[in-house]
């Protein structure tokens, strides 16, 4: 309480002095000079004032003992079945240990001072929900027992680690794989050669952009920003294109994606392209591709593409 009079009191020092500065009820009919005499005073008093203000952090004291608790996720998560674990983190309880063995041992995970970090399972749990769930900020901290500001960083800390290993996880595949690829969508879909299916998708942004919003207004009506990927038979990622604005058209993210860049050494002789119908096809009509035949199948456009 008397902290609080104590710089209640200085800031009505503070506004009386600065009244008294600029003179705004001041009728009498002083001389100028005796003016001049208590100017460098009471500028003394405002700087004192000021440093005084600016020596304390907070204004006001702060109250740490907001009740917490992870008893959700020690006592109830562990026991949820495969089926409810994959609802709450959007990722099966397997592939969840497995991308914790490839990130765990990553420097940002060890700590450098005196105090532990959080295990790893719990900062993969909590990016996992914030980035798969509509939740709010606050729902996050309250189910896992943790700070507003905690979430960001375990956020920030595993998506560091996860875009370390984009060189390993995210390949083309050659040599021995790709005839893995070949066969897989040949048992698809019965074609030969497939390499890859393509499509493009807009990762909605919760509020605009502060930079240029406006390119990032998609035909949607809604803030976004690119994304195009390729995938093999079994749906994983061989190739992505991401952080073009959402107002971009398709075929600009494809002209100026890695792939369209470096297509005469990823892809050789004969190839077939999957897309689907809802993406324009004439966005491949450019060298160095030639479209030799277009097949409709299963509301798939099969471009059957050979290099120049």
């Amino acid at each position: 309480m008397a902290y609080k009079q104590y710089h209640q009191s200085i800031e009505n020092l503070l506004l009386t002095q600065f009244i008294k500065s600029s003179h705004i009820f001041d009728d009498s009919d002083e001389d100028f000079d005796n003016e001049n005499d208590s100017e460098e005073e009471e500028n003394d008093m405002i700087f004192l004032g000021l440093s005084s203000l600016l020596d304390s952090r907070y204004s006001s004291s702060r109250t740490y003992n907001v009740v917490k608790s992870q008893e959700w996720w020690c006592s109830i998560v562990p026991n949820y079945d495969d089926v409810r674990f994959k609802r709450i983190m959007r990722m099966d309880p397997q592939s969840f240990q497995s991308l914790i063995t490839k990130i765990e041992t990553h420097s940002i995970f060890q700590s450098t001072g005196n105090k532990q970090q959080a295990p790893v399972e719990l900062q993969l749990a909590i990016f996992l929900r914030r980035i798969g769930s509509k939740d709010e900020i606050f729902s996050i901290c309250s189910r896992f027992g943790i700070a507003e500001g905690t979430v960001y960083l375990y956020c920030k800390r595993v998506m560091l680690a996860i875009l370390s290993l984009k060189n390993s996880l995210v390949i083309w595949p050659t040599e021995e794989s790709r005839k893995i690829v070949h066969s897989g969508f040949k048992n698809i879909g019965g074609f030969e050669n497939v390499i890859g299916a393509i499509d493009g998708t807009h990762i909605i942004l919760g509020i605009a952009p502060l930079n240029q919003p406006e390119i990032y207004w998609n035909r949607k009506k809604k803030y976004s920003i690119q994304c195009q990927g390729i995938v093999n038979h079994r749906g994983v990622f061989i190739d992505y294109e991401i952080g073009w604005p959402g107002s971009v058209h398709d075929a600009k993210v494809y002209r100026n994606s890695f792939f369209y860049q470096n297509v005469s050494t990823l892809i050789e002789g004969w190839i077939i392209y999957l897309e689907t119908q809802r993406t324009h096809y004439l966005v491949f009509l450019s060298n160095p591709l030639i479209i030799l035949k277009i097949i409709y199948k299963h509301n798939l456009i099969l471009l059957i593409l050979y290099i120049v």
